[in-house]
């Protein structure tokens, strides 16, 4: 699962609605439920104050070193 995948599963797992997510994320309700239903990825500065909620951590993947 993807990064903000796995967020939205533990926001559902700890009872919060489309609604929640929108209030903390700031975002409408149109924007939180294509995102919770995987039609649009968010960002993750939108998604970071979730994830500060849930007490998740968001990092960015790492760039490969080239040998």
């Amino acid at each position: 699962p993807t990064l903000h995948a796995a967020i939205f599963s533990a926001a559902a797992d700890r009872g919060m609605t489309t609604v929640d997510v929108m209030r903390i994320c700031g975002v409408g309700r149109a924007t939180a439920s294509r995102w919770i239903n995987g039609h649009q990825s968010p960002d993750l500065r939108k998604i970071q104050p979730l994830a500060d909620h849930l007490g998740m951590r968001l990092t960015k993947p790492r760039k490969r070193k080239q040998d």
